[in-house]
């Protein structure tokens, strides 16, 4: 009996030394507080277009929940204000249900590579059928140009907006309309 106490202690005390089950127990608390969420936003990478989109859902009331796979998402998710974050690889099933996007109103992938975006946007769908999802999920992307915009709007996308084309929808409205600037 002494035995298996003294190992229990050991391991207990090893872990600790490690930072795991300090690392443990604030993910488990994460998730915790990441299931009571209902129509939600998963977020997908963490870049200058997150920061973004995060400043104005926090604004807007609208939760959400950041998915990267940086070892540095908690501190960037404290400076950045993130209510709620998880540090994984979005692509995969772990993360989408660590981030509880059964419950969850859509997707947001924010990523520069449009392999990514192509393969959460596909995952994403796969999702729907495979767990009989009533709703489609609202899968809002980014693209660098107009033929990846087609691309990823063809693999079921609901939104994809680029940079170039709404900064031309802008500077297009304050030339016709220089008053206006404020407004927008």
């Amino acid at each position: 009996g002494f035995a298996v106490f003294s190992l229990a202690i050991g391991t207990m005390v090893s872990e600790i030394n490690k930072g795991e089950l300090l690392a443990t127990l604030k993910e488990r608390s994460m998730l915790y507080k990441i299931a009571r969420l209902k129509n939600h936003f998963v977020i997908c990478f963490h870049n200058e277009y997150t920061i973004e989109v995060s400043k104005q859902l926090l604004k807007s009331h609208i939760p959400f929940v950041v998915i990267d796979p940086g070892d540095d998402i908690e501190e960037l998710a404290k400076k950045h204000k993130y209510p709620y974050y998880i540090q994984a690889e979005p692509h995969t099933e772990l993360s989408r249900l660590k981030a509880h996007l059964s419950s969850a109103k859509g997707l947001i992938t924010l990523s520069h590579s449009i392999a990514d975006n192509i393969a959460l946007i596909a995952s994403v769908r796969l999702f729907e059928q495979e767990h009989s999802i009533p709703v489609p999920y609202n899968v809002i992307t980014s693209a660098e140009n107009t033929s990846d915009l087609d691309k990823l709007k063809k693999l079921g996308a609901n939104t994809v907006v680029t940079p170039t084309k709404l900064t031309a929808q802008r500077v297009t409205a304050m030339a016709a309309h220089p008053d206006m600037e404020n407004l927008l």
